[in-house]
């Protein structure tokens, strides 16, 4: 696990839906990141969270450089995910929410330790601030 997308093998977009400017800072994100995928040693990306989920299939069509996108609760289907992937398979997965996908185990903290990120809810009901 590494910090520096130079570095990374596999790096993964972590993205919002709901606010425009936060919809095209993901969507700048994830092609930021695949410029890796040409440079250096990313070998795979992978696009998850509100964005994906609201916009999977256009996102699929529109968006190449993405290998795998995944909902805000797939998480734990990641590493099958990889795996599926190395094997040759593409994947969109339409995630339904459900409380059995949350795990609230230890985290591995990729940040500094002056900086966190706070889960202040679980998914969103579009009243943005």
């Amino acid at each position: 696990i590494t910090n520096d997308p130079k570095e990374a093998e596999i790096i993964i977009v972590n993205t919002c839906g709901f606010i425009e400017s936060a919809k095209q800072e993901s969507i700048d994100t994830i092609l930021e990141m695949a410029e890796y995928k040409n440079k250096y040693k990313c070998k795979m990306l992978i696009a998850t969270g509100c964005l994906t989920q609201r916009y999977g299939e256009e996102l699929l069509n529109l968006m190449p450089e993405i290998d795998i996108l995944m909902g805000v609760n797939d998480y734990m289907k990641l590493h099958k995910l990889i795996l599926d992937f190395i094997k040759g398979e593409r994947r969109i997965l339409a995630a339904n929410y459900s409380d059995e996908n949350i795990n609230e185990g230890i985290r591995l903290l990729t940040t500094d330790k002056h900086t966190a990120y706070i889960r202040v809810a679980e998914g969103c009901d579009n009243y943005c601030t």
